[in-house]
């Protein structure tokens, strides 16, 4: 035989304050309270400082003795609408370079074979078609990304 559902129990009315609680005073009754008023010269006395310290010397070496001091994103340098007008290689395993438009010489990443030759035929193709190129380049002026266009 099948099961009936149960039927779900009616709401209850909300219970009142029990006797010990004090019943809400009207608000004619609430009494009166003066907030102080701040003048500009006490606010910027209350407000913290929105810049925060300088960072000590001492500080800089630890950071950068922690991370090792080598390329990090936030030194990258994306280098917009230029256009490839030299490449260089020579017989040697993932050496190639560019030369782009108003920033000079870079170097191809060289972290895997594939990737800089992928650049190099990307470049090249960039280079006869004098299209628009956009790069990536690291703080040591590696190009590690390169989009064409």
């Amino acid at each position: 035989m099948p099961r009936s559902k149960p039927k779900a129990a009616p709401e209850a009315a909300p219970a009142a304050p029990p006797a010990s609680q004090p019943a809400a005073l009207p608000a004619s009754a609430a009494p009166a309270v003066s907030r102080p008023q701040l003048t500009p010269a006490s606010a910027s006395a209350a407000a913290p400082a929105t810049r925060p310290r300088d960072i000590s010397p001492a500080e800089l070496a630890m950071l950068a003795r922690a991370t090792g001091g080598g390329p990090s994103p936030a030194t990258a340098a994306m280098q917009t609408d230029k256009r490839i007008d030299g490449l260089w290689t020579i017989n040697e395993e993932r050496n190639v370079w560019v030369s782009a438009t108003g920033v000079g010489w870079r170097r191809l990443a060289s972290n895997f074979a594939s990737a800089n030759a992928a650049f190099a035929i990307l470049s090249a193709c960039a280079k006869q078609t004098q299209t628009r190129v956009d790069f990536r380049e690291d703080d040591s002026q590696v190009v590690q990304e390169i989009y064409v266009y």
